[in-house]
């Protein structure tokens, strides 16, 4: 990955002095792109289960760790309310990555909008 991301970089520092810095910038950006996608694909994601708690509530637990790239930030418990009108959800958890997979979780159960966060 960094081989290919090289040849740009050496072509932005020979556009000028101006764009070095610009230059720079954008390696470290995508040298912490590549680093990430990379850890996001060696790290199995943490197993999300959905427990019933009582009638229309239901939670998540997260791990009991720290949070690192290898649990993927899912250290945080999360839960949600079924009502007449719709779903309230109790923390959204760590990442984007992780909202999206306890929305999908909600949605295994029920077509209703989310409602409040």
């Amino acid at each position: 990955m960094i081989m290919n991301i090289l040849p740009a970089w050496l072509t932005l520092i020979k556009c000028g002095a101006r764009w070095q810095r610009s230059g720079l910038q954008a390696l470290r950006a995508l040298l912490l792109l590549a680093a990430s996608a990379t850890l996001a694909q060696a790290q199995p994601a943490p197993e999300m289960l959905v427990q019933r708690v009582a009638e229309s509530v239901w939670y998540v637990q997260g791990l009991s760790a720290l949070g690192s790239s290898a649990n993927q930030n899912f250290i945080s418990n999360a839960g949600f309310v079924l009502t007449a009108d719709g779903v309230v959800v109790i923390d959204a958890l760590g990442s984007p990555q992780l909202a999206e997979r306890l929305i999908a979780e909600i949605r295994k159960l029920t077509p209703k909008p989310i409602t409040h966060v």
